[in-house]
């Protein structure tokens, strides 16, 4: 992961370090207290995240009907 100063700084002092981003990458960071383990806060944000865009389908296929009708 870097920062905003991390790239101008790469941009400023040439050859200092090399900023890159790679394609189909995705970083993040998952802190906890402990109660559950990062791999379940994960998990459990996937399912929410999945019941959700499911909602957003539902609702636009309603609404697509009601259009059509």
């Amino acid at each position: 992961m870097v920062c905003l100063d991390c790239l101008e700084l790469s941009q400023t002092y040439v050859g200092l370090c090399n900023v890159e981003d790679k394609p189909q990458y995705f970083k993040f960071s998952v802190e906890t207290n402990g109660s559950l383990k990062p791999e379940e806060i994960v998990q459990l944000g996937i399912q929410v995240l999945k019941r959700k865009l499911y909602d957003v389908r539902h609702h636009l296929t309603a609404a697509q009907a009601d259009l059509d009708m």
